[in-house]
């Protein structure tokens, strides 16, 4: 065990940590990068009170109050403690969850950063900021240094929120009397109540978040005083450049949502970070805060410049969006009427006045009529009636000439064709072979929800409660999980992994069905969940890091040929793993038959939404542990 005196460079700390970096140290503590000789050599972070910081009270006591308040709160945007400690000389020490990665600082730009990467940030800040606030924990020292960004590959980021050093603790178990003699944080990012020792609300953490947000986007804070007094007073006259002046593609409605976080009065302000985030996010991209799918590059490209192309438009910037936005559904608020309920747009015509239509996210179409301007509208009507007059009687003449023409003849050719469609596609148990070529037609959509519920664990036993997850975070080796499928229709599963086998092999591995844990059974029932395994049984991550791939197959029908190989890999002692050469490529026939890419997902919470067309979705979940 080493002490506090000296660099800890070389040491090990509780026979565990082996210390290999100084990151830096301050005015009360060093921190360094270590390996934890438990767990494979993975890399943690260890933060050290120096000696002379020993001295303080109020010091140690906020050292302390860190571990309080991260062993209080657990979100994944949040920066996880791992362990805690003393050294020799009596020297407390903190054990954190490493974080490869660069702060928010690294990517302010002059002219602003990129819009939708920017509301992705602030989104995730405002969701890891309320988890912190509903434990009654306020960081007090929000500043884009603070924030990292971890990437998970393939384009896509995770936000940290980390040095809850000074953060104030409600019912502190540490330090019940929360009152200091100096003003703590850093000035810039301030909140005026902050500012002038006033009580801490999550409001005040808001403003933070409001200031980071506007330096995001202008590339510049909102005020720059010489003096703290100079600050109050500047906050307290407002903000004198919109942030349009520094940004003119930016939308009106996100400068009215960063000056409402900006606000002086507290009760001003978004009450919930997480509120603030989501209408952020959804002002700068158009997109209901439900969903986190990428934008592809014209719609990333037009947001950016402020605009749509084509009949598109920007109405987006100067309407409120929806944010309560449900899969399958459309907004009923009848503030919101006229808006597009899968795009967040305003189609020009619902602008005009004009009839409009609003897509649901199933792909109905529900007709809302938007205010018409007075004059006129009697001519509408009567137009209206007469189109209306004429369908009807072009539809009953159309129904009486195919009846006459067609007869019985008819209905039994009809009959013939539908027969000999089911008989390509279906054998007498009527099961449905995947390599059959696709009915002509139009295919309908197909939809199914995902979850998993993560047990952690340490040292080989479980730690803490489960969790839900969406599958988007990192997780540990030796943590153990088991997944949630939800379809609204009733089909059949197949769960496959993709990945090393014990002789270090890719190959390919039939988690579900499994006759030791459903019978075998490939059946899911619409409207319930199906767990897999089933409680208490649990997969389990292990073997080197790596991204772990699994394959979800859902149809209508059975599939005749995952229905042979399951027959066939659990007769023997292969655990469900695929090793007939055939067979894989069966398996991979059917999934490239069937493209993964053409299925959306949205992570939505602690869920992930897919949606496809045709009787089978294919799509590809990637479990990422380290």
């Amino acid at each position: 065990m080493g002490s506090s005196k000296d660099n800890l460079v070389g040491k090990v700390l509780d026979e565990r940590y082996l210390i290999e970096k100084e990151l830096g140290v301050g005015g009360i503590g060093a921190v360094y990068v270590a390996r934890d000789l438990r767990v494979m050599g993975k890399n943690v972070v260890v933060k050290v009170l120096l000696e002379e910081s020993y001295q303080n009270e109020y010091v140690v006591k906020k050292f302390r109050q860190e571990v309080e308040a991260l062993s209080r709160v657990e979100h994944p945007n949040i920066v996880g403690i791992l362990d805690s400690g003393t050294l020799s000389d009596g020297m407390p020490y903190i054990v954190l969850q490493f974080i490869e990665g660069v702060s928010v600082r690294t990517i302010i730009r002059p002219e602003g950063s990129e819009l939708e990467r920017s509301a992705l940030i602030v989104r995730q800040v405002g969701a890891a900021l309320t988890a912190a606030h509903e434990k009654g924990i306020f960081h007090r020292d929000l500043k884009p240094e603070n924030i990292m960004l971890q990437r998970l590959g393939e384009g896509e980021e995770q936000v940290k929120v980390i040095d809850f050093g000074i953060a104030k603790i409600k019912d502190s178990v540490i330090a019940p009397d929360t009152m200091v003699l100096a003003t703590a944080g850093t000035i810039a990012y301030m909140s005026p109540e902050q500012l002038s020792a006033g009580a801490i609300s999550a409001p005040s953490d808001i403003y933070a978040l409001g200031v980071v947000a506007f330096e995001l986007l202008t590339g510049r804070k909102p005020f720059n005083p010489e003096s703290p007094f100079q600050l109050l007073e500047m906050q307290r006259s407002g903000v004198k450049i919109m942030p349009k002046d520094l940004r003119p593609a930016l939308p009106d409605v996100a400068q009215h949502v960063l000056l409402k976080a900006l606000a002086f009065d507290p009760n001003e302000r978004y009450q919930r970070a997480r509120d603030f985030g989501d209408e952020l996010y959804e002002a700068l991209t158009g997109l209901p805060a439900g969903r986190t799918g990428r934008l592809d590059a014209t719609r990333a490209r037009a947001l950016t410049q402020g605009g749509y192309p084509g009949d598109m438009t920007s109405a987006y910037a100067t309407a409120r969006m929806p944010t309560d936005v449900q899969l399958g559904g459309h907004s009923t608020d009848p503030s919101r009427v006229g808006l597009d309920a899968a795009t967040n747009i305003m189609p020009p015509q619902a602008q005009t006045g004009v009839h409009a239509g609003v897509t649901t996210g199933a792909g109905a179409s529900t007709s809302v009529v938007a205010p018409a301007k007075k004059s006129g509208s009697k001519v509408f009507l009567i137009l209206g009636g007469l189109v209306f007059l004429f369908l009807v009687v072009a539809g009953l003449g159309f129904a009486v000439w195919k009846f006459t023409q067609g007869g019985l003849t008819g209905r039994t050719q009809d009959n013939t064709q539908v027969n000999s469609s089911n008989l390509s596609n279906t054998n007498r148990a009527g099961t449905t072979n995947a390599n059959t070529s696709p009915n002509t037609a139009p295919a309908a959509e197909t939809a199914l929800a995902y979850s998993l519920t993560v047990q952690r664990t340490r040292d080989g036993k479980p730690y803490k409660e489960p969790f839900e997850s969406s599958g988007q975070e990192i997780f540990e080796n030796g943590w153990k999980f088991r997944l949630n499928i939800t379809s609204p229709k009733d089909g059949y599963l197949y769960l496959i992994n993709e990945g090393l086998n014990d002789r270090g092999e890719t190959a390919l591995t039939m988690l579900f069905p499994n006759p030791a844990t459903n019978s075998g059974s490939t059946q899911v029932v619409a409207n319930q969940t199906l767990q897999t395994p089933s409680e208490p049984g649990y997969f389990t991550l292990s073997g080197k890091p790596e991204t772990e791939k699994i394959w979800i197959i859902w149809s209508s029908k059975l599939i005749d040929d995952l229905e042979a190989i399951k027959s066939q890999v659990f007769s023997g002692a292969g655990g469900g793993e695929i090793t007939d050469p055939s067979q894989a490529q069966s398996v991979r026939d059917i999934i490239s038959k069937h493209d993964p890419s053409q299925v959306v997902a949205e992570k939505v919470e602690k869920r992930t939404l897919l949606k496809g067309r045709g009787d089978v979705l294919v799509y590809l979940a990637k479990l990422e542990h380290q």
